[in-house]
């Protein structure tokens, strides 16, 4: 019984086929936006922290991080348009012959498929 499941399974992997995973679907700029922004506001804040000369308040800390969020927002939005993730690509063809080893304890054979 063991040696039918194997040869079964060698046969059923050798003449499926193997199938290439599908890309995602493309997500919008938003995203990166988002990310940029949250991104380059904590950098704001921090660079105001880091390079403060008195006490400031808390406008002051906003204003960074305004200032910085709308550039990270800026290179978020460039990076995630410059990801080309869904570019439409040939659907890839199975190979014309597919050869696969099928060894077992007392049999060596050589699994074929042949597509026209």
């Amino acid at each position: 019984m063991k040696n039918w499941l194997i040869i079964g399974g060698l046969m059923c992997s050798a003449l499926a086929g193997a199938h290439p995973a599908q890309a995602q679907v493309r997500d919008n700029v938003w995203n990166g936006a988002l990310i940029g922004g949250a991104i380059g506001a904590g950098t704001g804040i921090a660079l105001t922290y880091a390079t403060r000369d008195s006490e400031l308040t808390a406008t002051q800390y906003a204003y960074g991080a305004l200032i910085f969020g709308g550039i990270g927002a800026g290179v978020g939005i460039g990076i995630d348009a410059l990801l080309f993730r869904n570019q439409p690509r040939r659907p890839a063809t199975p190979p014309r012959v597919l050869l696969a080893p099928a060894v077992w304890r007392d049999r060596k054979a050589i699994a074929v498929k042949w597509r026209w």
